[in-house]
C-alpha cells in the first residue's frame, strides 16, 4: 500500500508507547538527553557564591548565549532488529502530532529567549564601556590633580625679581600701567595687594595717600619691598585672608596673580575676598586675557608658574555668586599692532562691487585681529554691597 497504516488488530499501541517511555527513561539515565545539563556543568557555567557580581553575570550570559535556542532536533533512530523500522515510523508520526501543538509555544519561547539574550549582551557591553570611561576619567583626574599645585611649597621656583625685570618691564613701566586702577581705591585706608611683587601698586597707593599692605609668597620679593619701606608680609593669599577678621579691608587688588592658581583656589579666593571686604569696598584683579589667542603663544606659557587663564565671564559668575555687585571689565596691553592683519585700501577697488567686497574683507580682518591679536590683559572690577 502507498501509505503507512496502523491496524489495531496487528499493533498494540499501548505496548509500543510503554516501550518508547522505557527507552526514554533509559536514555535519560544514560544522559543521552541531557545536553543542556551537561553544558551547564562545564567549567565557567557554575554559579558563584559571591553574589551577583560581574563575574557571575558574565558566566550567566555565556550560558544564555549557548542555550537560548530551544529548538533541539534529535534524529529518530532505532536499533531493534525486527520492529525498528516500525518504531521509527511511529515515533515520527507522534513527533509530527506533538510538534503541531508544541511548536508555536517553542517558537514564542525561542523568540523571547533571543530577545532577552540580545538585551543582556547589549547591557553588558554598555556596562563595560561605562567602566572603561570611568577608568579613563579617573586616570585623567589623577593626572590633573597631580599637576595642580597644592600649596606655595610646591609651586615653581624661579628668581622672580630677575624674571619680572626681563619679561614684565621696569618698575616705572608697571607703575604707569597700574596707575589706572587708583581711582577705585580713593579714600581707602587699608587696601590689600595680593601678590604685590616688587611693590609697584603699593608705591602708587602710598604716593596718593591711600593706606595699603601687601603679601607675596616669594621671600626675595618681600625683602625687596621691605627695603623700600613698604608694609609687606610673606604669606599666600588664602592663608592670609583666613587669618583676618571679616569686613576688615577697604579694598583688595591683585595683578597677574589668579592665573597662577588652580580653579578651586580661585573660587575660594573670591569667596574669602567677599567676606574680608567692607561694604562698599572694591575688588580689582588684573590677569591675562584668554579672549585673545596671542596669549597662548606669549604670556601664558612664558611664565612656568602659570596654571591656566580665567575667562572673564567665569570671573563674573564667581564674583556675582559670592555676592559682589556691579561687575565690569577693562581691557589693556594691546601691543601687537605690527602683527595685525592689514586692511585693504578701498581706493584699489575698480567698481562698486569690488568696493563692497573690500569692505567685507576688512571687517573680517578686524574680527580676526581682535581674536588673534586683541587685548592681552583684562581687569575685573566688582563692589561689595
Amino acid at each position: 500500500m502507498s501509505t503507512f497504516e496502523i491496524r489495531d488488530e496487528e499493533i498494540d499501541v499501548e505496548k509500543i508507547m510503554e516501550k518508547i517511555r522505557e527507552n526514554i527513561r533509559k536514555r535519560k539515565k544514560e544522559k543521552s538527553y541531557s545536553e543542556i545539563q551537561d553544558l551547564l556543568k562545564e567549567k565557567g557555567f557554575e554559579p558563584t557564591s559571591t553574589g551577583p557580581g560581574r563575574g557571575e553575570l558574565i558566566h550567566s550570559l555565556h550560558a544564555a548565549n549557548m542555550t537560548w535556542d530551544v529548538q533541539i532536533r534529535q534524529p529518530i533512530l532505532s536499533y531493534r532488529r525486527y520492529v525498528g523500522r516500525f518504531l521509527v515510523k511511529v515515533r515520527r508520526l507522534l513527533q509530527r502530532e506533538i510538534r503541531w501543538t508544541v511548536d508555536p509555544i517553542i517558537n514564542r519561547q525561542e523568540y523571547f529567549n533571543a530577545s532577552v539574550v540580545r538585551s543582556l549582551n547589549a547591557l553588558v557591553e554598555w556596562m563595560e564601556t561605562q567602566q572603561r570611561m570611568q577608568r579613563q576619567m579617573s586616570e585623567d583626574l589623577s593626572m590633573l590633580t597631580a599637576e595642580q599645585p597644592k600649596d606655595s611649597s610646591t609651586r615653581v621656583k624661579v628668581d622672580l625679581l630677575s624674571f619680572e625685570e626681563k619679561f614684565r618691564g621696569s618698575s616705572n613701566e608697571v607703575k604707569r600701567k597700574l596707575s589706572s586702577y587708583l581711582d577705585y581705591f580713593k579714600g581707602c585706608r587699608d587696601v590689600l595687594d595680593i601678590g604685590c611683587g616688587r611693590g609697584e601698586f603699593l608705591e602708587l597707593l602710598k604716593e596718593n595717600g591711600i593706606g595699603g599692605r601687601g603679601i607675596d609668597i616669594d621671600e626675595k620679593m618681600v625683602q625687596f619691598c621691605t627695603n623700600k619701606g613698604l608694609d609687606v608680609f610673606l604669606a599666600d593669599a588664602l592663608s592670609y585672608l583666613k587669618s583676618l577678621e571679616d569686613q576688615t579691608l577697604d579694598g583688595i587688588f591683585s595683578a597677574q596673580v589668579i592665573e597662577h592658581l588652580a580653579s578651586s583656589e580661585v573660587i575660594e579666593l573670591v569667596e574669602l575676598c567677599y567676606k574680608k571686604t567692607k561694604p562698599g569696598g572694591r575688588f580689582v584683579a588684573e590677569t591675562i586675557n584668554p579672549l585673545s589667542m596671542a596669549i597662548f603663544t606669549r604670556s601664558l606659557y612664558l611664565d612656568p608658574a602659570h596654571v591656566k587663564p580665567i575667562h572673564p565671564e567665569t570671573m563674573r559668575f564667581l564674583l556675582e555668586s559670592s555676592g559682589f555687585k556691579d561687575v565690569r571689565f577693562t581691557f589693556s596691553s594691546s601691543s601687537l599692532e605690527n602683527e595685525k592683519l592689514k586692511a585693504v585700501d578701498v581706493g584699489l577697488a575698480r567698481d562698486e562691487i569690488d568696493a563692497q567686497l573690500v569692505k567685507i574683507l576688512n571687517e573680517n580682518f578686524e574680527k580676526l585681529n581682535l581674536l588673534l591679536y586683541g587685548y592681552q590683559d583684562y581687569a575685573v572690577i566688582a563692589r561689595r554691597p
